[in-house]
């Protein structure tokens, strides 16, 4: 029964986030064609660099929301309001600090901002937008925002989802009419604000009726040993998120200081592209991270290695066909609904795909540190990634222009978070030695490489002959079909293939029986 209800919140979970993501994708898509014929290409550059600063000022947080996540579990199976209550009081009380912080970094940043802004220092309120930005970073912490971590926690990341889907729908329809009606980033920017916080506070008014003794117990604390054991795991993961969000924001940033805002603007949309392709696979296995943490902690190692294989299979496999999707469709796509003034040079797409799938095929690897609560051993490592990636990408970018500033970021996390990342959750977590997994890895990326690279090149001169709208659709066939039947034929008889496949006939098979029901 535990483990049945523990695949079904699971299943919702993932549903609710990729069906919303995508909807969310649409809406994004139909909004940025908007701001682009509105306001113009250099305030999606001023976008890109403000969400980096953002992220990098961000970095207060530290892990502080999967800390808290992975101390939850325990007193949620065992219904320990008290200390449930405790550990919630911690996080409001942090994530409060973590708003005060963005404010105050927030600006002193703002003096350096022209010198990260080259060739746009002269456009109309940039600085009232980059407060409007730290405005609603900073209030998304003091806004109850803390409370969807219990949900989360509780295996109810799908009540969070459907918040957030509603949210987003209408915030970003509400944006496009603004941007159609006002012409003003401004008007734009406080529809954001106004969203963040309504969704913030709506996910409260859940929480306290869901669980109303976290209001009776506000005085609550951890003990002593208890807090202790908190910040111990919270500064391991504190260095953890200085090194995800340098080897994620920072790219903006160089790119806007060595190059020019309006390329920002331009790897602005394949960015959107790319967030959203994530956001919609990191949604399946998020949504299975605290049902991880309640397998890990009830079944064998054996039994836990095996789901992670699994899920390891269905990442390479989702992530697999998505970058082939990428590589073959990104520049079709683009100069048909954007032009081909928008385009990147063929080098930089394929590095941004690589960058894209050598960070995606890492999911299960993450998932599990996160959900096993392996944190403490391997706190430095991140420092390591910090030192290597922005020299590296700063380097490359005189060569190699946009795409050396991604070349650096792939380099940086195969020396660092690739290999080792992989070694503590094979040893810590199934006690057993990470070889096969390094193997199997490469192996995943020659097979999706190959499929890839056959249809690129076979396909190139039909752009020429037949024009970007020709060379989409065919690609677009192919891209579904080629990588899907290959990757059939080759694991159909493997045991993570047949293991998912009886798993997702049962689910649909329980499912289909419910609603004739």
């Amino acid at each position: 029964m535990e483990k049945n209800t523990r695949t079904i919140n699971s299943l919702k979970s993932a549903v609710t986030g990729v069906g919303g993501q995508a909807l969310t994708f649409l809406l994004q898509f139909i909004n940025r064609i908007v701001l682009l014929n509105t306001i113009g290409v250099e305030f999606l550059g001023i976008s890109g660099l403000f969400t980096s600063v953002i992220t990098i000022l961000s970095i207060g947080e530290l892990g502080i929301g999967t800390a808290i996540c992975y101390a939850l579990y325990k007193p949620l199976a065992e219904n320990d309001t008290k200390k449930i209550a405790a550990t919630m009081n911690l996080l409001k009380n942090a994530y409060r600090v973590v708003g005060v912080s963005i404010l105050v970094f927030g600006v002193a940043f703002h003096p350096f901002l022209p010198y990260f802004m080259k060739g746009t220092t002269d456009l109309v309120n940039v600085d009232f937008v980059y407060a409007l930005y730290i405005a609603d970073s900073a209030f998304s912490y003091f806004f109850f925002a803390y409370k969807s971590a219990i949900l989360q926690a509780d295996q109810k990341k799908y009540v969070v989802n459907v918040i957030g889907n509603i949210a987003s729908v209408l915030t970003i329809a509400m944006r496009t009419v603004v941007l159609i009606v006002f012409r003003s980033y401004i008007a734009y920017m406080i529809v954001q604000t106004v969203g963040n916080i309504s969704k913030s506070l709506i996910c409260a008014i859940i929480v306290n009726r869901r669980y109303p003794y976290l209001s009776k117990l506000k005085k609550e604390k951890l003990e002593k040993q208890e807090r202790k054991a908190f910040f111990k795991n919270l500064f391991a993961l504190a260095l953890s998120r200085i090194s995800l969000t340098v080897l994620s924001s920072t790219d903006n940033l160089i790119i806007a200081n060595r190059i020019s805002m309006i390329v920002v603007g331009l790897h602005s949309n394949y960015a959107l592209i790319i967030t959203a392709v994530t956001q919609l696979v990191k949604n399946i296995f998020s949504a299975f991270t605290a049902s991880i943490g309640n397998l890990f902690a009830g079944e064998d190692k054996a039994k836990s290695e095996f789901i992670f294989r699994c899920l390891n299979f269905l990442n390479f496999w989702i992530y697999g066909v998505c970058a082939i999707c990428l590589w073959n469709l990104f520049n079709p796509f683009i100069a048909v609904v954007w032009g081909r003034d928008m385009l990147f040079d063929e080098l930089t797409v394929l590095m941004i795909v690589l960058n894209f799938l050598t960070e995606g095929l890492q999911n299960a690897v993450l998932s599990y540190k996160d959900a096993c609560g392996i944190f403490w051993k391997g706190r430095y490592r991140p420092l390591v990634s910090v030192i290597l990636n922005v020299p590296l990408s700063i380097i490359l970018v005189k060569p190699l222009g946009v795409a050396g500033v991604f070349l650096g970021t792939i380099i940086s996390r195969f020396l660092t978070t690739w290999w080792f990342d992989a070694r503590l959750v094979h040893r810590e977590a199934f006690g057993i030695s990470p070889k096969k997994y390094y193997i199997r890895y490469f192996a995943s990326l020659i097979r999706i490489c190959i499929p890839g690279g056959i249809i690129y090149y076979l396909t190139l001169p039909l752009g020429a002959r037949c024009g970007d709208i020709v060379l989409f659709l065919v690609r677009a066939v192919l891209c579904a079909v080629v990588p899907n039947v290959v990757f059939w034929v080759r694991f159909r008889k493997t045991e993570e293939f047949i293991y998912l496949y009886s798993s997702a006939k049962r689910l649909l098979g329980r499912f289909t029986k419910k609603m004739k029901g």
